[in-house]
């Protein structure tokens, strides 16, 4: 028997190695969240949208490029384009010039981040402080939710100020037209 042991210890050393090749490869990891890339159009009967918002149509573009998400919004005939980086920080709208976007003395910040399967977008607007060089007065500060249905065919939007949820339908490139 203690002849056998090292001879047994011998021919599993030298198979290992072709048993490893043979076993099946591993899967390919999936994606942390989804894409929500692509055009999506306003489904007004599906949404819940507060009484006094009006409007005629509303569509939206999404891009997604690794952690920056890009939002061009289309409001009737109005277009709205917003940068998000998905990191958690905060990052100051940014204009011509690299100049902060600055409307009525009000600075805009965007804060994005995943949690699981949904991307959580945070705007705040700070006033400026009539006092020179005082500190920034707080404004307002919006979060939305954006997640997808199972299909994936439609996109949710749930933000608190007002609160809604907008519920957008997935176009393909014929439908969209």
């Amino acid at each position: 028997m203690r002849r056998l042991l090292p001879a047994i210890v011998l021919a599993l050393a030298l198979i290992a190695p072709a048993l490893a090749q043979n076993s099946s490869p591993p899967a390919p990891p999936q994606p942390s969240h989804p894409d929500l890339s692509g055009t999506w159009k306003l489904n007004g009967a599906a949404s819940r949208i507060p009484a006094d918002v009006l409007f005629v149509s509303e569509t939206i573009h999404i891009e997604c490029m690794g952690s920056t998400i890009r939002i061009k919004t289309t409001v009737d005939t109005t277009d709205q384009l917003e940068t998000f980086v998905t990191d958690g920080n905060e990052h100051v709208v940014r204009v011509f010039g690299d100049q902060p976007l600055v409307h009525n003395v009000v600075a805009l910040i965007h804060i994005a981040y995943w949690e699981k399967r949904t991307l959580v977008t945070v705007s705040i607007s700070s006033l400026a402080n009539p006092v020179a060089g005082g500190p920034e007065i707080p404004g307002a500060r919006s979060t939305e939710r954006w997640s997808l249905s199972k299909d994936g065919r439609q996109l949710y939007r749930d933000a608190d100020l007002p609160k809604h949820t907008w519920v957008y339908d997935k176009q393909t490139p014929l439908s969209s037209q």
